[in-house]
């Protein structure tokens, strides 16, 4: 049987579990160095309801805002799909990965009171969109490179998929493909109670607390074109995996701003959630007239699905400065730089490949969801009225 010999796949691209937990640790002493640095050496807070309370600049009691932004997001940790190995050597040669670290943009709408004495509020609706497409080359010189992909369930726990091979008698290796299709939702929505503590001429500070609810949705739509070695027929696999995270918390948090000209603000807003989180993961893997690298070498047309849950605790850490320029006396316009950091998000870890001495390709485990931090530096611009 052709496939009686393949070797065994050692995955080269996978983080080692230590150097993991030790960035982890670091993650952890950084967001606790922010957060101590936000409370104790930011005196100042958001251009929202900013104000320095005299007639000439600032009118009206409540205050509307919409801003607009566009940001980097740094996940960190890659989408694994397949790998290749080298079979004559039984040399592990690469892992098929996807970056996903990307672009985005977003909204945000609020609405509050500027006098928060002896409370006030603050409301917010805010959502955010990140999406790619890419596509990659997958390898299929048979013995030499060959791209295999695991089962996502591990119904077939001696088995694993073949995405692309040479038929025998061909001169030159199936150009095949993997096309992946990437897309992130996030939307969130805060009601806190407001209360000054702090008014002068110049200089204005509010603390704020509340309910915090929040959403993550991540879809994957990958697609391979291969071919099969021993027909030469074209091999298709659709795998369509989503994660979606559930948070339920509160926020604490600083705001307010110092006057640098007469209409001219510094302004920074300062705040931490933590969340309850529940996560949701669904995957379904459809195959189309492949070859499975069991001992056998069986031929597949079918489904494979999966589902997941998990529950864990994410904090997270906002910071927000910028300049506000008062146009009129009850308009701002306002230019800001905001950092995100949540920790204890989710991602999706497919399984890996080991192949075994009877030829078959053994699925390591199934596809699980697992933590990550997500980072996200933004630059945005934004519109506040006072009625």
């Amino acid at each position: 049987m052709i496939w009686d010999g393949l070797p065994v796949i050692i995955i080269k691209n996978v983080i080692n579990a230590n150097l993991l937990l030790k960035r982890e640790k670091q993650m952890k002493k950084i967001f606790i160095f922010i957060v101590l640095a936000a409370f104790i050496f930011v005196p100042v807070g958001y251009a929202d309801s900013f104000q320095t309370q005299t007639a000439e600049v600032v009118d009206g009691n409540i205050y509307v805002t919409v801003e607009g932004k566009a940001g980097y997001h740094i996940k960190g940790d890659k989408f694994h799909i397949a790998d290749t190995v080298e079979t004559t050597t039984l040399t592990n040669l690469d892992s098929i990965d996807y970056d996903m670290n990307l672009y985005g943009g977003g909204y945000e709408i609020k609405m509050g009171t500027i006098k928060n004495k002896p409370l006030g509020f603050e409301v917010s609706f805010e959502q955010a969109f990140s999406l790619f497409k890419e596509r990659k080359d997958l390898p299929g010189e048979l013995l030499y490179n060959t791209a295999i992909m695991g089962i996502i369930d591990n119904s077939v726990p001696n088995g694993s998929i073949i995405l692309n091979a040479d038929y025998p008698g061909l001169t030159n290796p199936f150009d095949g493909y993997a096309t992946l299709k990437y897309d992130l939702t996030y939307y969130a929505g805060h009601i806190n109670v407001v209360k000054n503590i702090i008014q002068k001429d110049h200089m204005h500070f509010d603390i704020l607390a509340g309910a915090s609810y929040a959403n993550f949705t991540q879809n994957f739509r990958l697609l391979t074109v291969g071919q099969h070695p021993l027909y030469g027929t074209t091999t298709n696999v659709g795998l369509a995996e989503s994660l979606t995270d559930n948070l339920f918390g509160g926020l604490l948090g600083i705001k307010g701003g110092m006057e640098i000209t007469k209409n001219l603000s510094l302004v920074i807003k300062e705040t931490v959630d933590l969340f309850y989180r529940h996560t949701k993961m669904r995957g379904e893997q459809s195959v189309c007239n492949a070859l499975l690298a069991t001992a056998d070498g069986e031929d597949f047309t079918g489904k494979f699905g999966i589902t997941r849950a998990d529950d864990g605790f994410t904090p997270h850490f906002v910071s927000k400065t910028g300049l506000c320029y008062n146009i009129t006396k009850s308009a701002s316009f306002n230019l800001f730089y905001q950092f995100d950091l949540w920790g204890n998000l989710t991602r999706i870890d497919n399984p890996r490949v080991k192949m075994a001495d009877s030829g078959a390709g053994i699925t390591m485990g199934t596809a699980e969801i697992v933590n990550e931090n997500f980072i996200s530096h933004a630059l945005g611009a934004s519109v506040n009225v006072r009625f």
